[in-house]
């Protein structure tokens, strides 16, 4: 296949990607992965349908090929990277983005995305520069000023995200997150707020669903304000939104955990109590909200022999694995 030939695949690629007809970017992926098998922007493509599949063990395999094939790819090491801290493996995520964070410093969808794959290992501190740079090279960018404000709470730089946030809204203000986002960085002292996010319901016709940011930062600030019942009656719509839209059954729950208890039984956690070992091992603490599991973890993680890592998602994360 000649170089015109999968540059013109290349493009049109590109294009769907824009446009998301991932059909198309699936089917430019195949024709370029079969009829050029050493090209690394086959793999990169086949990685994006991965991605936006949600199948991040196959879009790892992907992106692991292309950049195989190509190593200058910075565009597949952060996306890479940002596929291993879905799998949870934050120190491949870490080494890959160290590895390639001074190729980025052109590109501000990818300075954005190493961003926020920092932020997503806990790390903002390393996010706050690429976010910076990205806001220098493409201004006026809602995303990039959006996760900006929010990597600047992370680090406490609540005076700049406020001021982002601020601006955001004045460009638009029925956006309901970016509301929400600005309620929660400091405590209400006035209804300004409060009667500008009201204005916005109130010349909307969006249904309850919609709402639910907006329900929610009314209701926080109004509990700032010391207005109690106001402030319960939006917490409410906002809970009664959610629950509209959540396909949540109570009895799937009660199903469960009469499932655990007749599983778990004194009988059950004896047949592994004699099993001895003087290697390290995991301790789980599990239990519903509400019910001191928190507690129990800060107790347990006071003795001198245990380290807590607090509520991770590792474990999900591993069961879910393809």
């Amino acid at each position: 296949m000649t170089n015109p030939d999968i540059q013109q695949l290349s493009h049109a690629a590109r294009r769907a990607v824009e446009q998301q007809n991932w059909p198309m970017v699936d089917a430019c992926a195949g024709e370029l992965m079969r009829r050029a098998p050493d090209n690394a922007e086959g793999y990169f493509l086949a990685g994006l349908i991965q991605k936006v599949s949600q199948r991040p063990a196959r879009a790892v395999e992907a992106f692991e090929k292309a950049l195989s094939l190509d190593e200058s790819r910075y565009d597949a090491a952060v996306e890479l990277a940002n596929q291993y801290s879905i799998q949870r493996r934050n120190g491949d995520t870490v080494a890959m983005l160290e590895r390639y964070e001074s190729r980025l410093m052109n590109s501000p969808m990818y300075l954005d995305l190493a961003g926020t794959t920092y932020c997503d290992v806990g790390m903002p501190q390393k996010a706050w520069p690429l976010y910076v740079r990205a806001n220098e090279l493409q201004e006026g960018v809602d995303l990039f000023q959006a996760n900006l404000a929010a990597c600047g709470v992370y680090l406490g730089k609540i005076k700049e995200a406020r001021e982002i946030y601020q601006k955001l809204l004045a460009r638009f203000p029925g956006h309901r997150r970016n509301h929400w986002q600005l309620a929660r960085l400091e405590k209400a002292t006035d209804y300004e707020h409060v009667n500008q996010m009201k204005a916005v319901l109130a010349s909307s016709h969006d249904t309850p669903d919609k709402n639910i940011f907006m329900y929610f930062a009314i209701g926080k600030e109004l509990e700032d304000l010391g207005d109690w019942d106001e402030a319960f009656e939006y917490y409410k719509m906002g809970g009664d939104a959610v629950t509209s839209v959540a396909s949540y059954d109570v009895a799937d729950d009660i199903t469960l955990i009469d499932t655990i208890i007749e599983t778990c039984s004194a009988d059950w956690l004896q047949s592994g109590s004699s099993s001895e070992t003087a290697d390290k091992t995991p301790i789980f603490i599990v239990g519903l909200p509400r019910t001191g599991t928190t507690l129990t973890e800060r107790i347990v993680g006071s003795h001198s022999q245990v380290s807590s890592l607090g509520e991770t998602q590792f474990l999900q994360m591993v069961l879910r694995r393809e």
